[in-house]
């Protein structure tokens, strides 16, 4: 009879691990589904900006503009502006631009040769 006891006791003991067994199938299934969308999803190449690039009726010089203008920009938010901005003031130069070309915001904090591909063609640097 003790048997009969032991199995009154586990059933609630192997439901629990079964939901946490299952949990852990989840959170996996999830991780790998998003890591296959992100794979399927690549980042805009230079083409693909250049086939967009007639439609925009202008750009952004970093050197110059807000933080509510440098939102507009793909991949760019209120942080990666307001970081933009930060990086301009605390570089900036009487006689020079701080931003030359957009390889130059890779110094800034949060911004990657990913974010500056995609913001290429985008902006301007004129004086």
């Amino acid at each position: 009879m003790p048997a009969q006891s032991d199995r009154a006791t586990n059933p609630p003991a192997r439901s629990a691990k079964l939901q946490q067994t299952l949990a852990v199938i989840c959170l996996i299934a999830t991780l790998l589904f998003l890591l296959d969308m992100r794979a399927r999803s690549p980042v805009p190449s230079l083409e693909d900006a250049a086939a967009i690039a007639p439609d925009i009726a202008y750009t952004i010089n970093p050197n110059v503009a807000t933080i509510a203008e440098l939102t507009v920009l793909p991949g760019i938010g209120p942080a990666r502006a307001a970081a933009i901005v930060a990086y301009r003031e605390k570089h900036k130069h009487p006689q020079k631009a701080v931003f030359k070309t957009a390889d130059d915001l890779d110094a800034v904090k949060g911004i990657g040769p990913v974010t500056v591909d995609r913001l290429r063609l985008l902006l301007s640097f004129d004086d």
